[in-house]
């Protein structure tokens, strides 16, 4: 084999840095599901991460001068890195979760717990780390005496390729390996290429010593202060860097989004800019007269440029607003957004990160020519860099971020490039003092554009990039930068909106609003959240609240007598306090000595306090915010389950607005992994609720309204839930009615391993998928929830309020209104204009069912009552009905048709009385002797007949009324959810009712 040159190194290194990327992605998703996603977590996973490359680092450049052969050494060290990846996972599997056993076993808790669980931390990832770090000033070894006259030039490449394929490498494990292989397929692939590498580089090797001596090392020299110099030097750029990269992201995530595919893409371009400033100072770092001078000037120029993100981020939020008005949902449109988001963030990034590219180059070329230093240079500046790193990332997120704020923390960093400059202009500069002065006229500048260039609160709480508006109409109330995120509230009218990085994560109507029944549907949605769990549970004594959020779920929990204790589990300290301004809404978590809140990771939480639950509330942001969608795996679950009590309980709110059917079945399908038994509730129609039981079953009694407080009635009846029925109403259906349609479909089970939720979420956002069909289960025309069991029946009287949370398909408010007018007093002829106070859609549908029943069109008069069976009958109770029925009872539709059609006003009776066996073989005849009629009822009665086989204990017969009528009715289309659920019930093979993601 020939010697290698830069190019030939360059790509064996690029590779190397392409896998190296992969790893640190992977091993933080690894660390952070062990340790928790708390900013303290965050940053200890890339303090073990960078700091063993850092030990790596050192611990080679004390021994590569004495190294003989390095690229042997090498090659041996990207194999073993390789043999460890192949290995990580299963020992990490079996390592956390016989942590886990023995924690519990042995109820460790507090700072045992937490110091044994930061060492098994440490012992998964450091070994791998140290060995990363080794890796550089090996291979810069063996690259500068390839080629000696050229020192500067074969380290700049090193940093250029190792940087390219990190920037690629970043890019292929977020949005092509993970997706596809899961985290460890992709660990595998990443193994695979280090022993690739190893492999080629052994044998190349060979032939290298065979054309190039060892290393001539000079007599190594302690430092001295211009060495010490350099190392600071390096230290504090890495410093600076992570600042900027830390206050970047945060920067950005207001902008662009923070869902994963944000950070990756952010990430990228961050490396790439590092890569290309490599790229550009190769070709003049050997030329350079005068280095240290030219990393003075650099350092200036990188300071300036960072401030000049500030405004430019400013004007970001306009083009993106543009970009999602104009990009169409597709998956075209999302690979465009992608691209410009790509865009947005390298043009924030580049300048600064393009120059610091350049920044470690010059400073190892500079120390390895210094006396008595050589290739022990390369290691020292990595670990000096490496470090600063370490301590620049700590500062930012713990220090800078919420003492400074994002546009002063950048500032920080900028001041600390700028004074490097300065000092080194001193100690390099022939004519320091003019230097000094325009230096420091060049600080004093940026400073000043740093304090004058504040960001615009109206931009920063947009969410630009869901709303597509570049500003909120309403005022910012408080807005606050938080370890982990910016949170701030608004007021837009009479509603108040919290918001995280600008996306609405809780709103309510405040003010005069509430004090006349006004309510937004986010205090639907946490209220019913909060409520159903104590429906479901005896005794509710201790209850685990994850996500403090608007604090409206944790008020109406405290608002039970029967709670002894809540803990609330919250990320962001600065959420809590910024809730404070949804006032009475949510005074119980701040006043109530029930309520402790406790700022920490769920996860880590629940294992180092090792206490038991009745109840365990998950209410988390949407899953397609980055490290969300961890709470919503199998392995969440089985860890969740350990803490609850004999007959616990766990709720999990869930999504199914801006996200494809697939995800939600990949969330019930891990629930259905862990669980025994659960039940599926609909909060409206964009909402829904997911509670779970361990071992036993899961079911709402027909008293459970009734455990209620008489002040947690009062915050019901002011969201327009004032009735029994209004939450029988909105259940969908339990493991027995779901488990066999979800096990036939083609979906994974989310899980931390395999990220299915996460990979595809944002995109699902982006398109504006959604899956209404879901919680319409509980609304529909078939009464399948009630007849196949997974909910009691409505009482007498339904009494069902008039509110419009689960939209106005199928229209069971208009049935309530039918009803009353048609058992109140009046006439018949007197109500055909339904009463006043219904909307007037549902008064229109209503009118409509009863005009069509007292005169339905001639020719007409057999299909008038399927009205009635569509609109009306499922939503009343049985006794309910029969009135109904009997009021029209002199109804030209009710008057028994000649031949065929005569049934219809007898499955009306059967549908009414809940008749399974009568309906189910009443449909059947009607659809064998061709009376549907329209589309519309055809498929009714295919459900229906469907439904009463089934209810009556014949799935045999439903399945044979499928495969008799299901191909001529349906006519290729695909079914409703409802009637695939019936299919799957039945024995068939149900499949998707819509679309594969592509």
């Amino acid at each position: 084999m020939a010697l290698p040159r830069s190019t030939t190194l360059g790509l064996v290194f690029f590779a190397s840095g392409f896998a190296g990327l992969i790893y640190e992605s992977i091993w933080t998703h690894y660390l952070k599901l062990f340790l928790g996603h708390a900013a303290h977590a965050q940053t200890l996973v890339l303090a073990i991460f960078m700091g063993g490359m850092a030990i790596g680092a050192a611990l080679a450049a004390r021994r590569s001068a004495g190294i003989r052969h390095p690229l042997r050494a090498y090659a041996a060290i990207e194999a073993a890195i390789g043999m460890l990846a192949w290995a990580f996972h299963a020992v990490y599997t079996s390592s956390t979760e016989g942590f886990y056993a023995v924690a519990q076993a042995q109820q460790l808790q507090g700072g045992t717990f937490t110091a044994l669980k930061w060492l098994l931390a440490t012992l998964l990832i450091l070994p791998q780390s140290v060995l990363l770090g080794a890796t550089f000033p090996l291979f810069a070894a063996a690259a500068t005496r390839a080629d000696e006259a050229a020192t500067g030039r074969s380290l700049a490449t090193l940093y250029f390729a190792n940087s390219l394929g990190g920037a690629l490498g970043v890019l292929a494990s977020g949005f092509v390996l993970v997706p596809h292989l899961g985290l460890p397929a992709t660990m595998a692939v990443a193994g695979t290429l280090n022993l690739a590498i190893a492999a080629v580089v052994w044998r190349g090797a060979g032939a290298v010593a065979a054309t190039q001596g060892g290393a001539m090392p000079r007599a190594r020299a302690p430092l001295g202060r211009l060495e010490l110099l350099l190392l600071l030097v390096s230290a504090l750029t890495g410093a600076s860097s992570f600042v900027y990269e830390v206050a970047w992201i945060r920067m950005l995530s207001l902008v662009l989004g923070s869902a994963t595919h944000s950070f990756e893409l952010m990430l990228s371009s961050f490396i790439l800019g590092l890569a290309l400033g490599g790229a550009w100072i190769r070709k003049r770092i050997d030329g350079a007269a005068h280095p240290g001078r030219m990393l003075g000037h650099i350092q200036i120029v990188m300071g300036c440029a960072a401030l000049a993100t500030v405004p430019l981020h400013s004007a970001s939020f306009d083009l993106v607003a543009w970009a999602v008005q104009a990009a169409p949902k597709t998956d075209t449109g999302y690979a465009l957004f992608n691209g410009l988001r790509y865009g947005i963030a390298s043009l924030i990034m580049f300048p600064a990160a393009f120059c610091a590219g350049m920044t470690l180059p010059l400073v190892t070329r500079i120390l390895f020519d210094r006396p008595g230093q050589g290739e022990r240079a390369i290691g020292l500046v990595y670990g000096a860099n490496t470090l600063g790193a370490i301590c620049g990332l700590a500062f930012a997120v713990h220090i800078g971020m919420p003492v400074f704020g994002l546009e002063y923390l950048v500032a920080s960093g900028a001041m600390v490039d700028v004074a490097l400059g300065v000092l080194l202009l001193v100690v390099y500069g022939g004519r320091a003092r003019f230097q000094l002065a325009g230096a420091a006229l060049l600080g004093s500048a940026a400073a000043t554009v740093a304090v004058a260039s504040t960001f615009n609160p109206q931009k920063l709480a947009s969410g630009v990039f869901r709303s597509g508006e570049a500003r909120i109409a309403g005022q910012v109330l408080a807005l606050a930068h938080g370890k982990t995120a910016t949170v701030s509230v608004e007021l837009n009218g009479a509603t108040m909106v919290l918001r995280t990085n600008g996306k609405p994560d809780a709103s309510a109507m405040v003010g005069g609003m509430s004090a006349t029944g006004g309510h937004s549907l986010d205090e639907v949605t946490m209220a019913l959240i909060g409520t159903l769990p104590l429906m479901l549970h005896d005794s509710p004594r201790r209850v685990a609240n994850i996500g403090f959020g608007a604090g409206i779920t944790g008020d109406l929990i405290l608002g039970d007598p029967r709670v002894e204790r809540m803990d609330t589990v919250e990320i962001e300290p600065v959420m809590v306090e910024m809730a404070r301004h949804f006032g009475a809404l949510n005074r119980r978590n701040y006043d109530d000595p029930r309520s402790v809140v406790h700022i920490d990771d769920a996860k880590s939480f629940f294992a180092s306090h090792g206490k038991t639950y009745d109840l365990i509330v998950s209410e988390p942001s949407n899953p397609w915010v980055s490290g969300v969608a961890g709470l919503f795996s199998v392995e969440f679950y089985r860890h969740v389950s350990r803490y609850l009590a004999e007959g616990g309980l766990f709720a999990q709110w869930l999504q199914v607005y801006e996200t494809h059917p697939d995800r939600v079945v990949s969330v019930l399908k891990a629930v259905d992994q862990v669980f025994g038994d659960y039940l599926v509730v609909a909060l409206d129609r964009s909402d829904i609720l997911i509670v779970a039981s361990p071992r036993g079953k899961v079911a709402l009694q027909p008293d459970a309204f009734d455990r209620l407080s008489p002040a947690i009635r009062g915050q019901l009846r002011r969201i327009a839930v004032a009735t029994p029925s209004d939450i029988t109403y909105r259940v969908v259906g339990n493991r027995a009615l779901l488990k066999p349609w979800l096990d036939a479909q083609p979906v994974p089970a989310n899980s931390d391993f395999a990220p299915y939720l996460d990979s595809h979420a944002d995109h699902d956002r982006f398109v504006g998928a959604q899956w209404h069909e879901l919680p319409g289960l509980a609304t529909s025309a078939y009464p399948l929830v009630e007849v196949l069991g997974a909910r009691p029946p409505l009482a007498t009287p339904s009494g069902l309020s008039i509110n419009q949370h689960l939209g106005h398909e199928p229209p069971a408010l208009a049935a309530r209104q039918v009803a009353d007018a048609l058992l109140g007093p009046a006439p018949l002829a007197q109500v055909l204009p339904v009463p006043a106070g219904l909307p007037p859609d549902l008064a229109a549908q209503g009118r409509q069912v009863l005009a069509a029943c007292a005169d339905p069109p001639l020719g007409d008069r057999g299909f008038a009552a399927a009205g009635l069976a569509l609109k009306v009958l499922p939503y009343l109770s049985v006794s309910e009905g029969g009135r109904v029925l009997d009021a029209l009872a002199g109804a030209a539709c009710l008057q028994p048709p000649a031949g065929a059609a005569a049934a219809w006003p007898q499955l009306l009776r059967q549908v009414a009385a809940r008749d399974a066996a009568g309906f189910g073989a009443t449909a059947e005849g009607l659809l064998a002797a061709g009376q549907g009629g329209t589309e519309t009822r055809s498929r009714y009665l295919l459900g229906m007949a469907m439904l009463g086989h089934l209810g009556s204990g014949h799935a045999e017969r439903a399945r044979a009324v499928w495969d008799r009528f299901s191909g001529p009715l349906l006519g290729g289309k695909p079914p409703s959810l409802a009637l695939d659920v019936l299919r799957a019930r039945a024995g068939g093979v149900a499949m998707p009712t819509v679309p594969a993601p592509r």
